[in-house]
Parts: structure tokens; C-alpha cells; sequence
């Protein structure tokens, strides 16, 4: 048996599937195996290339660099008391200091965590467009990192996004997330350690990532759009989650599911031999729509491709 047949999180090497996909979504169609674990279900990248930087080229999705917001003083302040009202679940208070019924998509992921004033560090942030509307909506102590980035950005607000690795991040934070890229991580259990010696006591940790044990996977196999090989070098499921959590020292105190349509038209445009950057529409509104139902119906079953992990460490910092 191989050391790349072994799965990486569980250790388990029977009943182990090797899928082959293709890159889709800019079309360079390499083919790389996957290994899906017989026991957690984690899919993993097996031989992972040496230098993965050919596959984040600078038209990458999360690599554009957002205007800086405006920093009004009277802005920021009814911002920053509509961010508050918020977090401590008040939205009717909050709509009278904003033009905007709606619950901002974030609200849900810091709900009850933090507030305007907690440390935040964001891994994996790319341009760190999240933390420039949460800049925008009156946060403050805002941290981004990204390995993958040109350079370091350091926009005119004040907000700092470090090209870096996870290994070299100092300080201490109330609240660390990772918004999609846990699932381009290597080492998963090692990030995780990582990331409970940069809380501070009574912090928390949201992992927000695609998730193998779902409709989707079982639906599309190799075709998933969320697959996205070879950026994506761990597929993980609840199991594996759990597992990795344990070990790390955190419990998941939370799962909330926030899959959307992208998990059908996407996979079906792969399924189609398309790539996303050909940007071709091939879905007619009315099935638009009929994906986000079904997305929706999913989520409320928990079958859905993607969901947000809360970990709170099982032993409190010192």
C-alpha cells in the first residue's frame, strides 16, 4: 500500500476509491487522482504538484483588488451601530440606522461571537474582500493573510492583507475564519493546531467549506464543480471534520448549510465538457430558479455542498 493510498485524516486504507478529475475552471482539463476514504468519506488530492501556483494565475476569482470603502465619520458610526445591533440579534433595531432590510450574508457566521471591536483574522482571504466590507460596516481589528497573493495589500483604510503563510502569523485573535480555504490547505489536522494557539481565551474558530458527504458529490462524482482539482486538496465531510476537531482540540459547536444553485449549473456546465471562465450562460432563468429551490431544499435537509463550521476549543486557553 502506498502513502498516498492512506487517508491523510483517518489513517484508513480500506476501501479506499481513487476517482481522476480535470481541471475545469479555466479549462486546462490536467487530470489528477483523488483518493475518497472508505471510512471518513474526505476526498483528497493524491500527489499533490510541487508548485500549485500555476493553477491561482492573477485572473483568479479572489485575487481582484476591491476600491476602498468610503470612511465617512457619520457613516462609520451608524455602520458600526447597525454591525452592533446585529451580532446581539436586534435587526429591527439595526434597519433604523440603515437603508438595507436585508440580513448582510456575514451576520449569520459571527452572530453571537464577536463584536465590532474583536480581533478577526481571516486565512486565505485573497484580496480580503470580506474584511473590506466588514471594514465598511464598522469593524475594527481586521487581519487578512493569503499565501497565494502577488504581494501585500495595504489599503488606504488601514485594513493590511499579508502575502503569507499560516505558520507565520503572530499574535492572538478573538476570531479566526477561513472562508473557502481550508479546503486548499495541506496538513489539515497541522492548521487546525495552528489556528487553536492563535485564539485567545474564549475565542473561536468558522471553517466555511464545500462539503464531500453531499447530493452533489453523489450526484456529479468527478463532474462536481466544487471538486476543483488540484486547488482543492481536501473535500472533507462531517466525519472528517469531527475527527480533525477532536484531535486539535475543538468541538463543532455549530453547522449551518449555505449551499446555492452554483453546486447544479456549474456541475452541469463541467458535466458538459465547459469550463467557467468560457462565461456562457446555457440555463434559462426558470431553471435558475428551480437550482436555488433545490439548493434551499437541500440545505433545510442538510444535504446541501457547502456549510459553515463554528469550533470553540474544548479546553479553554489559558
Amino acid at each position: 500500500m502506498r502513502e498516498h493510498d492512506i487517508c491523510e485524516v483517518c489513517v484508513n486504507s480500506k476501501g479506499n476509491v481513487t476517482h481522476v478529475a480535470r481541471e475545469m475552471m479555466f479549462g486546462f482539463r490536467d487530470r489528477f487522482e483523488y483518493l475518497e476514504c472508505g471510512r471518513c468519506g474526505c476526498l483528497q488530492l493524491k500527489n499533490v504538484p510541487a508548485d500549485l501556483s500555476a493553477y491561482y494565475p492573477p485572473d483568479y476569482y479572489s485575487f481582484s483588488e476591491s476600491a476602498a470603502p468610503s470612511m465617512g465619520w457619520i457613516g462609520m458610526t451608524l455602520r458600526r451601530m447597525r454591525s452592533g445591533l446585529m451580532l446581539h440579534e436586534t435587526p429591527r433595531l439595526a434597519r433604523l440606522v440603515s437603508t438595507h432590510r436585508l440580513e448582510p450574508v456575514w451576520v449569520p457566521w459571527l452572530r453571537g461571537r464577536v463584536t465590532t471591536r474583536s480581533r478577526i483574522l481571516d486565512l486565505g482571504c485573497g484580496a480580503g474582500h470580506l474584511l473590506l466590507e466588514l471594514r465598511r460596516q464598522g469593524f475594527r481589528n481586521l487581519t487578512g493573510v493569503d499565501a497565494f497573493i502577488a504581494d501585500t495589500i495595504r489599503y488606504a483604510t488601514g485594513l493590511t492583507i499579508f502575502k503569507s503563510r499560516l505558520e507565520d502569523v503572530g499574535g492572538t485573535f478573538d476570531f479566526v475564519m477561513l472562508n473557502h480555504s481550508f479546503e486548499h490547505m495541506p496538513c489539515p489536522l497541522d492548521v487546525l493546531k495552528r489556528i487553536f494557539h492563535l485564539l485567545r481565551p474564549g475565542g473561536a474558530a468558522l471553517l466555511r467549506i464545500p462539503l464531500a458527504d453531499s447530493f452533489a458529490w453523489r450526484t456529479y462524482r468527478t463532474h462536481w464543480v466544487q471538486l476543483d482539482a488540484p486547488r482543492h486538496l481536501f473535500l472533507h465531510t462531517k466525519a472528517s471534520i469531527a475527527l480533525l476537531a477532536s484531535r486539535s482540540g475543538f468541538t463543532t459547536t455549530d453547522i449551518r448549510y449555505d449551499s446555492s444553485a452554483f453546486q447544479f449549473w456549474g456541475s452541469e456546465q463541467y458535466r458538459a465538457g465547459i469550463p467557467l471562465s468560457a462565461r456562457r450562460k446555457i440555463f434559462s432563468p426558470r431553471e435558475m430558479r428551480d437550482f436555488e429551490r433545490r439548493a434551499h431544499e437541500l440545505n433545510r435537509r442538510g444535504d446541501g455542498d457547502q456549510a459553515s463550521f463554528h469550533l470553540s476549543p474544548t479546553v479553554p486557553r489559558d
